[in-house]
């Protein structure tokens, strides 16, 4: 028996700003139709969709647009538990007339769907903030009748310490791939929510097998499905380095982790001056999005006058420093270097 799980999908979000003007929203759609192919090319018996499909409560309008998607499917069942973003909307939900077999489980009880075929029993709460608390999950017991015992929810219990189940399927923004002592899976935001150190969001595909009346599996494997992801690029400078040398060590890591993405770069601790001044130019990069630039140019001052060079950059800051400290004399002391700067390169030039 072959599955695919998803999780907070979120569609219909709003758009994420990007100076790019990539428009975020149709990434999630067109992410959501692929998983929906997976499942067909990869002959899925079951769609599993653990909370947050919408990024809020839909309408009508949206429950039609994911009806139309569905069928694509073949052969596919989807079992869709609602997440907190979806609660509000349970009824209208719970009432629509999916032309697609699709379960959904709401708040409202603990509800199980035994599959003879597959020899599958399928246990399923979604969210509601007037019950998910008092609802007795962590009492729950396996079905009688399914070889394969599962189970879904929104989101994981971590104070659980063995289900009793083959597969808990659980939503949530953080990936978890399960163990054979604890079977909970979380796959994760199919897309990135903001930007973070590269990692890769997706869907999980998973199988199980059997051999006489013992269960095989599950075998579960993570399969890519962001369009992009929105990668943090988090530098530690030094005085020693550039601007032209953080330009280019920004481009190195778009090159290997895609041009395709996102990125904002963060720069922390002492900066050169011309990085110091110029960390905005990295805008200028296609892939860059945003530049948190988090040095203090106070620091980049007193590591230039503090380097021992006694030419006369070192000596006009040396100087400058020991003056009271104010905004006035940090913009004369941008003044100065900047015609100090102008006056070396000029001398370099007719050298």
């Amino acid at each position: 028996m072959k599955f695919i799980h998803v999780s907070q999908v979120n569609l219909f979000a709003s758009e994420f700003e990007n100076r790019q003007g990539i428009r975020t929203s149709e990434d999630h759609a067109n992410d959501f139709r692929r998983v929906l192919e997976t499942c067909r090319k990869e002959g899925a018996d079951l769609l599993f969709i653990t909370g947050n499909l919408f990024a809020g409560a839909p309408d009508v309008k949206m429950l039609s647009y994911l009806d139309d998607a569905l069928g694509i499917l073949d052969k596919t069942r989807v079992f869709y538990v609602l997440g907190p973003n979806e609660g509000e909307a349970a009824d209208l939900i719970l009432g629509y007339q999916f032309r697609h077999p699709v379960k959904v489980f709401t708040g409202n009880s603990i509800e199980r769907v035994y599959l003879p075929k597959l020899s599958v029993e399928i246990q399923g709460v979604g969210y509601s903030e007037k019950t998910w608390n008092r609802t007795e999950i962590r009492e729950l017991v396996p079905g009688k009748k399914g070889s394969i015992q599962i189970f879904l929810l929104p989101m994981d219990l971590p104070d659980v310490a063995n289900w009793p189940f083959h597969y808990v399927g659980a939503g949530g923004s953080e990936r978890k791939e399960g163990t054979p002592e604890k079977r909970v899976y979380c796959p994760g935001s199919l897309e990135p929510e903001g930007f973070a150190p590269y990692t890769r969001h997706g869907f999980f595909v998973g199988e199980f097998g059997a051999m006489g009346r013992n269960v095989i599996g599950p075998s579960v494997r993570l399969q890519e499905g962001a369009s992009r992801e929105y990668v943090l690029l988090d530098l530690q400078v030094t005085p020693d380095e550039s601007l032209e040398a953080v330009r280019e060590a920004v481009g190195k890591q778009i090159l290997t982790y895609g041009q395709e993405n996102l990125y904002k770069v963060r720069i922390r601790g002492v900066a050169s001056y011309s990085l110091a001044e110029g960390a905005e130019t990295l805008l200028a990069i296609p892939a860059v999005s945003a530049v948190e630039n988090e040095t203090k140019i106070e620091d980049t001052f007193s590591a230039i006058a503090g380097s021992g060079n006694d030419d006369a950059v070192g000596r006009f800051l040396r100087d400058m420093l020991d003056r009271e400290p104010s905004e006035g004399r940090d913009l004369a002391i941008r003044y100065g270097l900047a015609a100090l700067e102008g006056a070396t390169e000029e001398e370099h030039d007719h050298s």
